[in-house]
């Protein structure tokens, strides 16, 4: 048979409006990282900055380690909503042990379907 390749990053989570200029997306990685996202919506642009609060690691983990980048210490979200195309650019940054400084990590677009 084929085999199957899998990636080293997947997420599944929740995207929640929490107030009037409030999101919260709580999200799970597959690394044993639970993140919990709160941000709020900027008036100027489309654009909505939103920064990781609180990260939980999973408690059966000794480490939340990605392969050989070490353990996650931060994350941030930076969301671009670009209303007349219909698409959510989602650009994730995060820092470990091994990579202090917060380094961009993922780059996802989202597209809405017609």
């Amino acid at each position: 048979g084929k085999k199957r390749e899998m990636g080293m990053h997947y997420e599944n989570g929740f995207l929640r409006c929490v107030g009037p200029d409030d999101l919260e997306w709580n999200l799970a990685h597959n690394f044993g990282v639970t993140e919990v996202v709160k941000g709020k919506v900027t008036e100027r642009t489309d654009k909505s900055s939103v920064f990781s609060s609180d990260i939980i690691r999973s408690a059966t983990l000794e480490s939340s380690s990605i392969g050989n980048a070490g353990v996650v210490t931060g994350t941030k979200r930076v969301i671009d909503v670009n209303s007349t195309r219909g698409t959510l650019l989602d650009v994730f940054y995060m820092s470990t042990t091994d990579v202090p400084d917060i380094t961009e990590h993922l780059r996802t677009e989202y597209m809405k379907k017609k």
